[in-house]
């Protein structure tokens, strides 16, 4: 975590220093803004993620019991992602029953599902596919998003959750930041559910989330 800081500061320090001692011009410097630009954000997402991350740590903190509309959570993420995906030429479908719900914390799975989905943007090939795919297993619901991007090697896989694994670039040099997927491990843990990361290179990666279900239909054997 702490090199993701000083890797993002130390760009910003290099690139005014070289400006001020005279190393690269007013005109070099202005077509690096949208880099620095681009790396603040960055820096914004990781600090933004990882006071999160701390926050979830307080043993005072009790997730909402709410109902969670899949499709409609779909349709949010469809709508949030919109310009990265025409960016990159992408399409994100649905695969699922549309009347899926469960009970649980909507905001946590919403900030879980947004973050694997721009995960997934960033690892795909441009004219490729994003799946969000929902099933009802037997007292479990099994969200999975799958993409046809670069995938990852076994070393990759085994330190994807360590804090000391630098970020990996996306197929357009997009950069992440390293906190987010162990943010979301985490989450789905306090929501006690369970995370699997199932990738291969050149084929691509799922990430496959599995939570407790509570139907929350009138009609469900459940709440008769």
């Amino acid at each position: 975590m702490a090199h993701d800081f000083r890797g993002m500061f130390n760009t910003f320090l290099w690139m005014l220093n070289s400006y001020d001692d005279r190393l690269i011009s007013k005109d070099d410097f202005i077509e690096m803004l949208p880099e620095i630009k681009v790396r603040a954000k960055l820096n914004a997402t990781l600090i933004n993620d990882t006071l999160q991350w701390i926050n979830m740590q307080d043993a005072g903190f009790t997730p909402r019991n709410e109902t969670v509309k899949i499709y409609q959570l779909y349709e949010e993420l469809q709508e949030r992602f919109e310009h990265d995906l025409l960016n990159k030429s992408i399409r994100f479908i649905y695969e699922g029953e549309k009347d899926i719900d469960f009970k649980s914390d909507q905001l946590l799975i919403k900030f879980i599902l947004g973050r694997l989905v721009d995960n997934a943007i960033k690892h795909s090939h441009s004219h490729s596919l994003i799946r969000l795919d929902a099933e009802q297993l037997t007292g479990r619901i099994r969200l999975s998003i799958k993409d046809q991007g670069e995938g990852m090697d076994v070393a990759t896989l085994k330190n994807l959750f360590s804090l000391e694994g630098a970020p990996y670039p996306g197929t357009q040099g997009e950069m992440g930041v390293g906190v987010s997927l162990i943010l979301v491990r985490d989450l789905i843990h306090l929501l006690e559910g369970e995370l699997k990361i199932e990738s291969q290179e050149k084929i691509g990666t799922t990430a496959i989330c599995t939570f407790l279900q509570q139907n929350t239909s009138p009609s469900s054997p459940d709440s008769l």
